[in-house]
């Protein structure tokens, strides 16, 4: 680890302490942690600034180094648009599937609201959406929380798109999620097709 590695955070009770960059975090994290953790932690982080040129040179300068093969195959699945771990995990099920892959966190306008579904297959009009509980606890009450996602499935849904849902006992069983998603696509396609 080199000293541009490394910075000093001050703690709120004035304490210094010496960590490790975001970059060579998720760089360490990548090269020991399994698959799946080190991409939610990427993701974290490539979202919240870091930069991916300066993993990349890390990972390049280390060549033959333990874990650097890993640490290129996370690199390469990094995607700052996933907003959550449900939402990472989910994103890696679906770059398994041999289907189109979806658009993440893109705007869509149906009956004057902007919305940004968490996976969008525009052209089939499927929306498939990860349900983490934070959504619904941690920023509004949740009656109106809601509310307002009731009112939004439906203006989408009238207006031609289909959904899957997703919960986190849900991404236990990869291969169901994979099931749930390619029966929707199906139909979705078999619709436009008739």
């Amino acid at each position: 680890m080199s000293v541009n590695d490394r910075q000093t955070l001050i703690l709120r009770d004035g304490w210094q302490v010496l960590a490790t960059t975001l970059e060579r975090t998720v760089v360490d994290c990548a090269r020991g942690e399994g698959f799946a953790a080190a991409v939610v932690i990427g993701d974290h982080a490539v979202r919240n600034g870091a930069s991916m040129d300066t993993m990349w040179a890390m990972v390049n300068a280390a060549p033959g180094r333990r874990g650097v093969r890993k640490a290129r195959r996370v690199l390469r699945a990094l995607d700052g648009r996933s907003e959550s771990p449900g939402e990472t995990r989910t994103r890696l099920i679906i770059a398994e599937m041999n289907i189109a892959q979806p658009d993440l966190q893109v705007g869509l306008v149906v009956a004057g609201y902007t919305y940004r579904p968490d996976f969008l297959w525009k052209e089939q009009k499927l929306i498939v959406e990860f349900d983490g509980d934070s959504k619904y606890f941690l920023y509004r009450p949740t009656p109106e929380v809601l509310l307002a996602e009731r009112k939004r499935e439906k203006r989408l849904m009238e207006a031609g798109w289909s959904f899957v849902r997703l919960e986190w006992h849900h991404l236990a069983n990869p291969a169901e999620v994979k099931r749930r998603i390619l029966t929707a696509f199906h139909t979705c396609q078999s619709a436009i097709a008739a």
